[in-house]
């Protein structure tokens, strides 16, 4: 079977964004693609090895993607590397340096999902709560797709309980950092969205 990201399922769909692969074939780890105005030709349904054609698409939007790499962690559950300070610090200001311009509006939102969460092996509830932070960094408004992946059950739980105690970006940063620090030294006794939960709630 094929395997496709969402990158690859994104470049499948609209494929002059394939030229990118010219002029950038590897990013470091403070850069980011902005790209304006590929456009996209082809419908599609599902995710990863579920990808499918659903017909033509007239593309009239003028949609701006960034390209951001995520770091391969393995396949299936992922390595406990992610939980590193650096690790999870990488993947912060990535996300960040790919939120953080005015493409295509200033403050326009952020349409994401599971970043490098398939064939890369992030762990869910990092990534999403490391996305929420830079995008909120930003300025920027996010929309998470969890593509009705399990993993991403409590997702909607905790988000609201976090806005409900009005916590900063640098509350939840530092909260999620001392999950790191917990998980790496194989003291923790939960998963980081119980963690959080449990850190607001005393």
């Amino acid at each position: 079977a094929v395997v496709s990201t969402q990158s690859t399922g994104m470049f499948s769909v609209a494929p002059e964004l394939l030229v990118s692969l010219f002029f950038c074939s590897v990013m470091r780890d403070d850069e980011a693609l902005v790209l304006v105005n590929a456009e996209k030709y082809s419908k599609h349904t599902g995710y990863n090895t579920g990808l499918k054609f659903a017909g033509d698409f007239v593309d009239v939007s003028g949609t701006c993607r960034v390209a951001i790499d995520a770091t391969c962690f393995g396949w299936g559950l992922g390595s406990d590397e992610q939980w590193k300070q650096r690790s999870a610090l990488r993947e912060l200001n990535k996300a960040f340096v790919g939120f953080d311009h005015d493409f295509p509006t200033a403050g326009a939102g952020i349409a994401t999902g599971n970043w490098g969460c398939g064939a890369f092996g992030g762990n869910i509830q990092l990534k999403s709560m490391l996305q929420w932070c830079a995008g909120s960094a930003a300025g920027r408004p996010l929309l998470y797709f969890t593509f009705k992946d399990r993993n991403c059950k409590g997702l909607a739980e905790v988000v609201a309980l976090i806005k409900e105690h009005s916590w900063t970006v640098g509350k939840l940063i530092q909260t999620i950092l001392c999950y790191c620090e917990e998980k790496t030294s194989g003291k923790a006794q939960s998963d980081l969205f119980t963690f959080i939960k449990h850190t607001i709630e005393h």
